[in-house]
């Protein structure tokens, strides 16, 4: 059993054909657009020296966000810094006599 509105609401489909008009459109030149990309894969190599530069950036940020939040007026690195060369500068005194 249909209902008789159903039937009524469906529109009846169109039988048309499509024939563009005129000449097509002529693409444009890529002469200036950037080269497309090529999806590849790394190797070692790159992932090796990636890996050692974001490792050595995480020390650097590191140091600097210690030596900002220990409240030392030069900052732990720099009173270790003078601590070595103080101890160096003894032993040096030292070899002298």
């Amino acid at each position: 059993m249909t209902n008789e509105r159903a039937v009524r609401d469906e529109p009846e489909p169109i039988d048309a054909e499509f024939e563009p008009k005129g000449k097509p459109k002529a693409r444009a030149s890529r002469a200036f657009a950037p080269p497309p990309l090529r999806s590849r894969s790394a190797n070692r190599v790159e992932l090796l020296i990636a890996s050692c530069a974001a490792a050595a950036i995480g020390a650097t940020m590191a140091i600097i966000v210690t030596n900002a939040n220990s409240g030392a007026s030069t900052g732990t690195l720099a009173s270790e810094l003078d601590t070595l060369r103080a101890g160096q500068n003894e032993i040096g005194a030292r070899i002298g006599q």
